[in-house]
């Protein structure tokens, strides 16, 4: 539809213009879904290049769209089906690209320390050597893991292992804004439900922890979603 296209496009404009001009119809394609399944509003949710260019002019269009929507349908519109969920979905790919492929990136680390264990002549270059290869992850408790170098990373072996130089993009700490703000504004309609769906992202609040920008994390830390997140039950 018009909207998904220009959800989709780099005008924020075009989308303000539409919302202005919502009149029966109007509403009716803000509820209609894409080939895929999709919202306008889970399409300007995932147009990273301006929510980048204009995270807050994005945000008020967001809830504008909330809003004509209808706040009582507001479970819907987070969660059209199962498997996907705006907001969250970002998020939780975010962690993933952290904790990702740490399969590899162990066992680099773990050879560097067995070569590190075997020529303590060695001592200086086998530690250049480690810190190239381990440029990524370092390992708390990396000689024990040898054994399972060829295996596949289970969630609780991540646990074992911190990420270095670890950044939130702008797009993510957007989507933690608008959930914190969904919360505060709508925390009958949303509350529980976003709180539900953010358990399912594996090691968020271990990723927001390890955000190497101190003031960058701060600023996530005092957002209602990370504040429910560490005192809801």
């Amino acid at each position: 539809t018009d909207y998904h296209y220009a959800c989709a496009s780099d005008n924020l404009e075009q989308i303000r213009r539409l919302l202005d001009d919502v009149e029966g119809d109007g509403l009716f394609y803000l509820w209609k879904t894409d080939c895929n399944g999709k919202l306008p509003l889970h399409v300007l949710t995932e147009n990273v290049q301006l929510i980048e260019d204009d995270p807050m002019g994005c945000e008020e269009v967001a809830i504008s769209m909330i809003e004509l929507m209808g706040p009582s349908n507001l479970v819907y519109a987070l969660c059209p089906n199962s498997i996907w969920a705006p907001f969250i979905n970002t998020i939780g790919r975010w962690t993933e690209r952290l904790h990702g492929g740490t399969s590899l990136k162990i066992r680099n680390a773990t050879q560097t320390i067995s070569e590190n264990d075997q020529s303590t002549s060695r001592e200086t270059s086998a530690s250049n050597t480690q810190s190239r290869t381990r440029s990524s992850y370092f390992a708390l408790f990396g000689s024990t893991m040898s054994t399972r170098s060829q295996t596949r990373m289970t969630d609780s072996e991540k646990l074992m292992y911190l990420p270095t130089n670890v950044k939130i993009t702008h797009h993510v700490l957007w989507s933690i804004r608008m959930l914190s703000r969904l919360i505060d504004e709508y925390p009958e309609q949303t509350r529980e439900f976003i709180m539900t769906n953010l358990a399912t992202v594996p090691l968020f609040l271990k990723s927001v922890l390890l955000i190497s920008n101190f003031d960058e994390m701060q600023v996530v830390l005092e957002t209602s979603l990370v504040s429910h997140a560490v005192l809801d039950k």
